[in-house]
Formats: C-alpha cells, structure tokens, sequence
C-alpha cells in the first residue's frame, strides 16, 4: 500500500448492490508495453503508446519503465525528472506536465487517454482512482488535476494542447509532494456510454488553483506530474434506496491498532453484509451473515492506511464510513 501520507479525495458514499469489483482500465499500472521506452516522447515519437493501451490525447506525454536503460532518462525509478518508484510495487508509469507559466495565459497541458474495457452504464456509480507525484526540478504545484470520461475520443493534433472540459472526477487540493504519490478518488454516476477516459489539467492558467513550491530551477515556469494505478471500478446503481445517517452508527475505535466494533441501527434484525475496501477500491475482506446490531472488525492481515467499509442488506446500503487502521 502506497505511504498514508498521499493526500485523500474525501469519497461520496458507495452503493455496491450490483458490484463487479472488475478495472475496467486496462494496464492501469502501465506495467505492460510492445516496447520499452527508449527516451522522452516527441511530437514525431509519443513513446507513451508503448503502454498497452494508452495514447496521447494531446502534447507529448511520457511514458517510463524499469525495463529502459537509466541513460535514457525514462527509466523507473531513475528518469531525469528525479527519483520515483511505482506507486503500487509495479515497474511504470507515465508523466506529464499538468501547468506552464511561462508566459501569461500559456494553457500548454500534456494528456493521456485510454478506451475503457466496458462503457458506462447509465445510472451506475463508478468509483475512479488515480496516483499522481509531483516530479523534482518542476516548481510549480497545480490542484486541478482530473478525470475526465467520454462517448468520443479526445486526440488534439498537435501543437494543440489544451482540451477544454469540465471532468468528472477533479482534485481540489494542491498537490506538491514529490516524495509520496498522492491519491486522487472519488464517484462519478454515469449518464451511459462513457467509453473513454482522459487524465489532465481541463483547467486554464487563469482558473486553475497552481503553487510556486520551489524545485532545483530546471524548468521553473512549469508543473510535471507522474501517473499511476489507475482504475475505475463499477460500484453499483442510484435506484437502491440508500440510508447514510451518520447518526445511524458510530465506530470505535477509529484508528484502531488492534479491533474495531461497528454499531448501528438494526431494530429488525435483518441480514447484513460488511464489505471493506482498500484506497484502490479492492475488496480486502467481507463479513456475511449479521444479524445483530454490531460487527467487530479485526485487524489481522490489515496493512496500516485507511479503507472504507459497506454495510448493506440485499436491497439497501445502510451505511458507509471510513477507518484507519495502525
């Protein structure tokens, strides 16, 4: 599990009556590729297609692997935009520069998209992640990196290299770290047929919340990111009547080192199922057959971060909430 230190989209409540529990980003970690990448991409060389099924959508992303040479400056974790490791004990990733202010209203951006393995469903909600860091010697810090998900294919020729949109999945917080990857999550619900996903900066210079944050002066007009584990998990549907009061239940104790218990309201005795996710939204365990009106929750196997748990019957979601394990 990534460092708890990444900094956490806060998620919507999740409804998982109908969940699949499937990626539906294919090579979301950038491992596999047809060829090894051999240096930064160009307008005549946009190496990030050597990930398997991931394409420029504008600009000259990049594309970086274990498997190239550390002269290449591509290499995983030695590139020339500084030291840093998959985000999820892979070997790639892919990069891109999110902001430039390098002359005023420079809208530059750099964008990578990928055809999902599955269209959205009309009405579903979807849970979509992503990793991001910050790459040394870029100074500029930027919130507004997103996810943007559509029925056409985004593909600017360049030197276009702004799409302007609004995403559904935006971070809001400034994201400068550059040693932890940082995790950008939240819930979208689909109008249907979204086939396609796109990762950028959809903000203008003049809109988009940047940061001067410092890095070593090589390209100090100019914000850099690294990409990684992304995913986009089917999480259920909107028709299912849904309770989340959290008046409804509390959890203690939260963090926990060693147990916790869930209480809540459960007057009727009904069936319940506790599903618990990590922040990649996997399922890391369920406990089946409640009846009473609290479930303990154990430790055990539980590496320390924060997960988030589902309380639900055969027709309803209870409650969900958040714990944060030592």
């Amino acid at each position: 599990m990534p460092d708890m230190k990444i900094i956490l989209t806060i998620l919507t409540f999740l409804t998982l009556t109908l969940a699949t529990g499937q990626n539906l980003v294919t090579n979301g970690g950038f491992e596999t590729y047809s060829l090894c990448p051999t240096t930064k991409s160009t307008s005549g060389n946009l190496q990030i297609a050597y990930a398997n099924g991931w394409h420029a959508a504008a600009s000259t992303p990049d594309y970086y692997n274990a498997c190239a040479g550390i002269s290449t400056g591509v290499n995983e974790p030695y590139s020339n935009f500084g030291y840093q490791q998959d985000c999820c004990g892979g070997s790639g990733y892919a990069g891109g520069f999110m902001i430039s202010r390098f002359a005023t209203n420079n809208d530059d951006r750099e964008y990578i998209y990928t055809k999902l393995i599955d269209t959205l469903k009309a009405g579903h909600k979807y849970l979509a992640s992503m990793y991001v860091s910050r790459a040394d010697g870029w100074d500029y810090a930027v919130a507004t990196i997103g996810m943007l998900f559509t029925d056409t294919v985004i593909n600017l020729i360049y030197p276009q290299s702004f799409i302007s949109a609004i995403p559904q999945i935006k971070n809001t917080t400034v994201l400068s770290d550059t040693l932890n990857w940082m995790l950008i999550q939240d819930t979208l619900t689909a109008i249907g047929n979204e086939t396609y996903l796109t990762i950028g900066n959809f903000n203008t210079s003049a809109t988009c919340d940047s940061v001067n944050v410092g890095g070593n002066g090589t390209h100090s007009s100019f914000g850099y990111y690294f990409i990684d584990g992304v995913s986009v998990i089917d999480i259920g549907t909107t028709s299912i009547n849904q309770i989340n009061s959290k008046s409804l239940f509390q959890i203690y104790p939260n963090p926990t080192s060693d147990q916790s218990t869930l209480q809540f309201d459960n007057t009727k005795a009904e069936l319940c199922t506790l599903t618990l996710y990590n922040n990649c939204g996997q399922i890391v365990r369920t406990i089946n057959n409640i009846t009473s009106d609290q479930v303990v929750i154990q430790k055990n196997n539980l590496t320390s971060g924060l997960y988030y748990f589902v309380l639900r019957t055969s027709d309803r979601v209870i409650v969900t909430g958040k714990l944060a394990v030592d």
